[in-house]
């Protein structure tokens, strides 16, 4: 998933947006950023909430634009 953006919203926290390339995105599913990770810099997180058009869903698809709550994930180090 290319990310388009970022936007810190308040009471929520940071949401990365963009657009689902393939396979489904679920609340709770471990992520993995490429090509920021790598071994030696990991560069995860867990998705806490998936919301497209600023209602929350239970799933996204290929082609669905979202924004993803992501938990666990240090944007300082990673650049984003």
């Amino acid at each position: 998933m290319p990310i388009s953006g970022i936007y810190k919203i308040k009471g929520v926290g940071d949401v990365l947006a963009g657009r689902v390339e393939q396979g489904q995105v679920k609340p709770g599913e471990e992520v993995v950023f490429l090509p920021t990770h790598t071994v030696s810099n990991p560069c995860t997180g867990k998705v806490f909430t998936v919301e497209m058009h600023h209602q929350r869903v239970d799933y996204a698809n290929p082609g669905d634009n979202v924004g993803l709550n992501i938990k666990g994930l240090d944007k300082r180090r990673y650049g984003l």
